[in-house]
Parts: C-alpha cells; sequence; structure tokens
C-alpha cells in the first residue's frame, strides 16, 4: 500500500511545481527523487520560471527536501542526475532569488 512510505521510499510532498508534485526519499540509498522540483537543464535550479506554477511554494519544497541531510544522489525530471553532493546543491537552492 503506498501512503507516506512505498517498499523502500518515503513520499514527500513537495508541491510548486504543480500542486500534487511529490518527491520521493530513498534513505538506504541516499537518493532523492524530485521531479520538476529542480532541473539540471540547462542549469542546475528550481524549477524552470516558465513551467513552474508556484515558483515560491517551489522553494520552500526545495527547502524542505533539505530536511534528508544524507542524499548524495538526486535524480531529476530534466537533465542529468546530481550523481553526488545532492544535499549542499539543495541547500544552495533554497535560497535562490525568484522573480
Amino acid at each position: 500500500m503506498c501512503g507516506p512510505v512505498c517498499g523502500p521510499l518515503t513520499v514527500v510532498s513537495t508541491p510548486g511545481h504543480t500542486p500534487g508534485c511529490l518527491s520521493f526519499s530513498w534513505p538506504e540509498k541516499k537518493a532523492l527523487f524530485v521531479g520538476d522540483v529542480i532541473v539540471t537543464w540547462p542549469r542546475v535550479e528550481a524549477g524552470w520560471a516558465g513551467l513552474t506554477l508556484d515558483r515560491k511554494q517551489n522553494l520552500k519544497s526545495v527547502g524542505k527536501l533539505t530536511d534528508f541531510s544524507g542524499v548524495e544522489l538526486v535524480g531529476v525530471g530534466h537533465g542529468n542526475p546530481i550523481p553526488q553532493g545532492g544535499f549542499e546543491v539543495l541547500n544552495r537552492l533554497k535560497d535562490q532569488k525568484v522573480d
């Protein structure tokens, strides 16, 4: 059964890109799968400005993801995954300015 936990994954509500956006933490693998909350193409940023419905909420969601301090790998929806140092990247992105 899926809910707060689905198999080895913890489900995390991360609205912003869309109202119902979800991310998934896999603690044993030190991994987060964040979909479109973060993109790495053409540069690493908290979502694409034109395709993120609520940029301020999206940044709050990025901040929520920094609760997972042991994260190394971050899988994103667009671009290459962040294979190491994911927590540091999340920590930097949560302070990104929005227009």
